[in-house]
C-alpha cells in the first residue's frame, strides 16, 4: 500500500475506535472524556502516531497539551500545539472559554513561545450525537464526512474567533483528522482579492503538495476560507522563526487576533527542533518548554 494511504488508514482506524467508544458510552448514559479519547486515538493510530510523554524530571509538571510534529522523510516538519476539547450538549457548546478564557489565552501564548500554531483536537461525538448539526459538505443519508468529523482539528486562530459564535460554526469549520493524511484532498485555498504573494508562497499555495507541506496548507486553507468571509482588512506584526520555511508572509489578519499566514506557517520548518531529536534518540530534553506541554506526538508521513 502507498505510504500516504497507509497513514490515512491508521487515522481512519483510530477515528472509528473513538466513534465506537462514544456511541457505547452515550448508550450507557455516561459521559465521555477528552483524556480517554486521546489515549484511544493514540493507541489505535500507532505507529503512525507515536506519543513521547515528558517525565517529571524533564518537565517538572505534567501538562494537558501535546506538541504534534508531522515529519517527512526529507526532514521537513510541521508542528502544532494541540489541546483536546469535546462537544457538549445541554447547552451545545465547546468550552474554548473555560476558566474565564484563561485556558485559551495560555494555549495561544504557549504556541507563540514555541513558534507553532495553536490547534484544537475536537472530539465531536458520533454522527447520531450531533445529528442536528450538518457538516460543511453534508450528503444525505449516511454522510461519510459527518462520520469523519468525530475527530477533527481546528486552528486556534479560528477557535478564538468562534468562541463567541454558535457552536455549529466550529463544527462546520473543523477539519477531520483523517483528511490531513489523505493525499486526495484538495488543499488549495481560495485567492484573497488584492493580495500580492511572493513567488515561493504562491507556489506553495497552488501547486501540488504532499506530507507536512500539505498538512500545513490544509490548516491555512481553512483559515483563509474564514478570512474570506470577513469584509474588513487589517494588518499586524509578522514574526518568524529562524528555521521557518516561508519568511516573507502577508500581514493581513481581518477580524482574527493576529496575521494568519505566520500564525500557521511558523510551524513549518526545514528540520525538526532539537528537543524532538533528543526525544527520538532517548536523550533528556534540555530545552525549556511551557509547563502546559505533556509531551510530543510524532506523525511520520
Amino acid at each position: 500500500m502507498d505510504d500516504a494511504l497507509d497513514f490515512r488508514a491508521a487515522l481512519v482506524r483510530a477515528r472509528e475506535a473513538v466513534e465506537t467508544h462514544v456511541t457505547r458510552v452515550d448508550a450507557m448514559g455516561h459521559a465521555w472524556h477528552e483524556t480517554t479519547l486521546t489515549d484511544l486515538l493514540l493507541e489505535q493510530a500507532w505507529p503512525a502516531m507515536r506519543a513521547l510523554p515528558f517525565n517529571q524530571v524533564q518537565e517538572g509538571a505534567v501538562g494537558a497539551d501535546w506538541l504534534w510534529w508531522w515529519l517527512d522523510q526529507d526532514g521537513t516538519a510541521f508542528g502544532m500545539l494541540v489541546q483536546a476539547k469535546r462537544l457538549h450538549a445541554d447547552p451545545w457548546r465547546i468550552d474554548y472559554g473555560y476558566r474565564g478564557g484563561a485556558q485559551l489565552r495560555d494555549l495561544l501564548s504557549a504556541a507563540e513561545a514555541l513558534s507553532v500554531p495553536p490547534v484544537y483536537c475536537l472530539y465531536l461525538g458520533s454522527k447520531a450525537f450531533r445529528a442536528q448539526f450538518a457538516c460543511d459538505a453534508h450528503e444525505e443519508g449516511d454522510c461519510a464526512r459527518c462520520h469523519a468529523a468525530t475527530v477533527s482539528l481546528q486552528p486556534g486562530i479560528i477557535a478564538a474567533h468562534a468562541a463567541a459564535l454558535p457552536v455549529d460554526f466550529s463544527i462546520r469549520q473543523a477539519i477531520p483528522l483523517e483528511y490531513l493524511g489523505d493525499p486526495n484532498q484538495d488543499t488549495r485555498p481560495p485567492l484573497l482579492a488584492g493580495m500580492s504573494l511572493p513567488a515561493d508562497l504562491e507556489q506553495f499555495l497552488y501547486e501540488d503538495q504532499r506530507g507536512a507541506n500539505a498538512v500545513a496548507r490544509h490548516l491555512l486553507k481553512r483559515v483563509i476560507e474564514v478570512r474570506a468571509g470577513q469584509l474588513s482588512v487589517d494588518v499586524g506584526d509578522v514574526r518568524v522563526a529562524p528555521d521557518q520555511v516561508y519568511k516573507d508572509l502577508p500581514d493581513d489578519r481581518g477580524h482574527l487576533y493576529e496575521p494568519y499566514f505566520p500564525n500557521i506557517l511558523r510551524g513549518l520548518r526545514t528540520s525538526p527542533p532539537d528537543y524532538l531529536h533528543d526525544l527520538l534518540a532517548g536523550r533528556p530534553v534540555t530545552a525549556t518548554l511551557p509547563s502546559s506541554v505533556a509531551g510530543v506526538v510524532v506523525l511520520t508521513l
